[in-house]
């Protein structure tokens, strides 16, 4: 799935799944950046859909790192180290947090020499909601203004 905005795809692939810890009602699962031009919208995609999740009253639950490097380790060393649950309609600066999510799965499972990783790699936000994630995404595509 890829989003909409302003009458620009973004490019940079995700996906609503179901939920894999216990409180989430359905997972993001948002694809990696690299450099040879997969998914280059990525930050801007991750930005977006945290605003999208705000203004539907979502709370993000926990944030791991979902690569197939880091699915070697135990989950609980996949978990981006943030404070949850980060209740979406109350930040007011979509922008900060996304810089936050970012820096923080740089920070784990890296073997980057100067302890500085990725920091836009594939990731699921689990989040908790009233609505399913179809209601907040609808069936094939999502439009913002």
């Amino acid at each position: 799935m890829r989003l909409n905005v302003g009458g620009r795809e973004l490019v940079a692939d995700f996906e609503v799944q179901d939920p894999t810890v216990p409180g989430a009602r359905f997972s993001i699962v948002l694809e990696s950046k690299n450099g040879q031009g997969r998914n280059p919208d990525y930050f801007q995609t991750l930005e977006q859909l945290l605003k999208i999740l705000g203004s539907q009253g979502c709370k993000i639950v926990e944030i791991q790192l979902v690569s197939k490097p880091a699915l070697k380790f135990p989950p609980g060393e996949r978990v981006l180290p943030l404070n949850y649950p980060i209740y979406l309609p109350v930040v007011d600066d979509f922008a900060r947090l996304r810089k936050d999510i970012c820096r923080a799965q740089a920070s784990i499972i890296t073997r980057a020499k100067s302890g500085s990783g990725n920091s836009h790699r594939k990731i699921c936000l689990e989040v908790s909601s009233d609505k399913s994630g179809k209601e907040v995404f609808g069936i094939s595509s999502v439009n913002i203004v």
